[in-house]
């Protein structure tokens, strides 16, 4: 941008107030200078409020929920008790399955994959469809069939 150009925008601006009007809807220079100093003001405007924030976030202190300030632990005798039934409920049962498993695991022959079966031949599926018997058929220069060839048809087609 040099003085040349600041002074055109300026002279046309100065020259509406004299009654002239601008016929030109679309200023792109324009357009571009007030969509960056719209994006410049959002920027600077995001960077104050994220800064103001940070910095009253960062101000804060952890404070202690109890009066004194010690943490108080409530102490649940029946459920402490029933988790550790539970848990030695489990440990139990997987000691048991782990013994199975190692003397299944000894005994030679147990861990073998059983013999697959052999695929079963698929049969056909009955057809309810007839069979389809060959037309021999001569056709006269009429364009009609000859006697031969209506004994020829099957039971459902004859005449």
């Amino acid at each position: 941008m040099d003085k040349k150009f600041v002074s055109t925008i300026i002279s046309h601006i100065r020259n509406r107030t004299r009654g002239r009007r601008d016929h030109n809807i679309i200023h792109p220079t324009r357009e571009w200078f007030l969509g960056l100093l719209g994006a410049t003001i959002g920027l600077i405007g995001g960077s104050l409020f994220s800064v103001n924030l940070y910095q009253s976030y960062k101000s804060l202190s952890p404070e202690p929920i109890g009066g004194n300030g010690a943490a108080v632990t409530v102490y649940r005798e029946r459920e402490v008790e029933k988790a550790l039934t539970t848990l030695t409920e489990r440990a139990a049962e997987h000691e048991s399955i782990l013994t199975l498993l190692t003397q299944k695991a000894t005994t030679p022959g147990l861990l073998t994959p059983p013999p697959e079966p052999e695929p079963a031949i698929p049969t056909p599926l009955p057809t309810s469809t007839p069979p389809l018997i060959p037309i021999e058929s001569t056709i006269t220069p009429e364009g009609s069939a000859t006697e031969s060839d209506q004994t020829n048809l099957p039971p459902t087609l004859t005449p």
